[in-house]
């Protein structure tokens, strides 16, 4: 099925018919753009840690405690 063919049958239908086609489609758009995956906080767990791997983490929050005096 191709595009052209989809619009040569959507031409031969009505015109309430054609504006019910342009609803379910925006609604079809709308839907796969909101339903996108959402994350939790927890999905987050271990990203970025390569960061850190070369890092004396006491050493680096003595260093950002002694910048706040």
């Amino acid at each position: 099925m191709t595009l052209a063919s989809v619009l040569e049958q959507a031409r031969e239908l009505s015109h309430h018919e054609q504006k019910e086609l342009i609803k379910y489609l925006v609604d079809l758009l709308s839907t796969e753009r909101t339903s996108q995956k959402t994350y939790q906080l927890r999905d987050l767990r271990g990203r970025g840690k390569e960061v850190w791997e070369d890092i004396d983490t006491a050493s680096y929050l003595n260093e950002i405690r002694n910048e706040w005096n």
